[in-house]
């Protein structure tokens, strides 16, 4: 499981979401994707949980699905934007 990390503030701009986290300084800039998986997670969350939203919603296959979510969790992992619990 996981959730967003507390030190994150975010933003939406023309549709599409900044995160930056105040204690790194780091930011990330998300696509209409990513910044639909971050609407997503408002309590603690799952990646079958966010792969079944995203199959819902877009017109992808399931491996890719799983494979670019996973990618997606490790990159804001690695960002400390999210953590796990």
């Amino acid at each position: 499981m996981y959730q967003k990390s507390k030190s994150v503030l975010s933003t939406e701009l023309d549709g599409e979401i900044c995160l930056f986290h105040t204690e790194t300084a780091k930011y990330l800039n998300l696509n209409s994707t990513g910044s639909f998986i971050w609407k997503q997670i408002d309590e603690t969350f799952s990646i079958s949980y966010l792969i079944n939203n995203l199959l819902e919603e877009f017109d992808i296959d399931k491996e890719t699905c799983e494979l670019e979510t996973k990618d997606f969790i490790s990159q804001c992992l690695n960002l400390k934007m999210i953590e796990s619990v």
